[in-house]
């Protein structure tokens, strides 16, 4: 009687366990296969969006990044510009 009460809950247990081995494995996998962008790589990406020949989806699809990893980018692209253009400023102030 017992092995039919706690029959199922080992079956459920077990391929619950073979299913957290699989997305561990596969979370593996695609850590190790992630690709590195160069800065050059990012510029290139983050200035055909600019374009807007093509929708940022369509853009992060092809180049096979997330849309949230191009707006990231992106936010550090006009950042880096405004601090640059900051630096100028207060140096011209000073020349």
């Amino acid at each position: 009687m017992d092995t039919l009460k706690y029959g199922p809950y080992l079956f459920l247990r077990h391929i619950w366990i073979q299913l957290l081995i699989l997305a561990l494995m596969f979370k593996d996998i695609k850590r190790l296969t992630r690709r590195k962008f160069t800065a050059e790589e990012k510029i290139h990406i983050v200035l055909e969006g600019f374009r807007r020949d093509t929708p940022i989806r369509d853009l992060c699809h092809r180049e096979g990044i997330h849309p949230g990893t191009y707006y990231a980018w992106l936010k550090d692209f006009t950042e880096a510009g405004k601090d640059r253009l900051t630096r100028d400023t207060v140096r011209d102030a000073f020349a």
